[in-house]
């Protein structure tokens, strides 16, 4: 792919920090074609961010990760630290903006995306609300018009030769983040809208108010 992400206005290392959204979660080929199935155009993103033939938007589900493995990436999920050897392999591709920000191994964008990664890009996953996403940030002050890139993390150069990605998981064994598709970002700003309702509502937030109010 020849798309990169360009800055528009200086970042700061200090305070930039974004939430990215992971467009597909699968465990196994059956979870990728119920999200392909299921999710209104995800077929035609998917195959438009690995520069895919949009007529091939009707391949079946195992073209379709044919297509996209050089975008796949994969974290275990531990459910008990004291068993690490039972983990569940779980495989991501990020949305528009993340996939532009990985590094490409070929392409326009790797003859682009020279000298050392000015972005951090990680995968986060909440048991307590099953959602994952990935946080990025600069790792050094960006200028406006530099080319952002991050580096390779662990999970992001799947051996495509080695991965073997199972037709289905067991009944009820699956894992997955019931909030998958396009909906971290809106889904953590309704609980930090949530948080801040709860400070304001508390005993110290009416007083610091009623406070305010006496000092006019």
């Amino acid at each position: 792919s020849g798309m990169v992400m360009i800055a528009q206005q200086p970042l700061d290392e200090a305070e930039e920090v974004f939430v990215v959204d992971h467009c597909l979660t699968f465990q196994s080929k059956d979870d990728a074609a119920a999200a392909l199935e299921q999710v209104p155009h995800l077929r035609e993103r998917l195959l438009a961010m690995a520069d895919a033939d949009a007529q091939e938007a009707e391949a079946s589900t195992g073209a379709v990760l044919d297509k996209v493995k050089g975008l796949l990436a994969s974290y275990a999920v531990v459910a008990d630290p004291s068993k690490p050897e039972e983990k569940t392999d779980v495989y991501y591709m990020l949305d528009e903006i993340g996939s532009r920000l990985r590094r490409r191994k070929t392409g326009i964008a790797a003859a682009l995306q020279e000298g050392q990664a000015n972005f951090k890009l990680v995968p986060i996953y909440s048991f307590d609300h099953r959602m994952a996403f990935s946080l990025a940030w600069p790792v050094r002050d960006v200028k406006s018009g530099e080319i952002l890139f991050a580096d390779h993390e662990q999970g992001w150069d799947l051996d495509q030769a080695q991965v073997d990605i199972k037709d289905s998981v067991e009944e009820g064994g699956s894992i997955l983040p019931e909030m998958k598709e396009y909906s971290a970002q809106a889904a953590l700003t309704a609980l930090i809208a949530q948080s801040r309702e709860g400070d304001a509502s508390s005993p110290a937030g009416a007083e610091a108010q009623d406070e305010a109010a006496g000092e006019e």
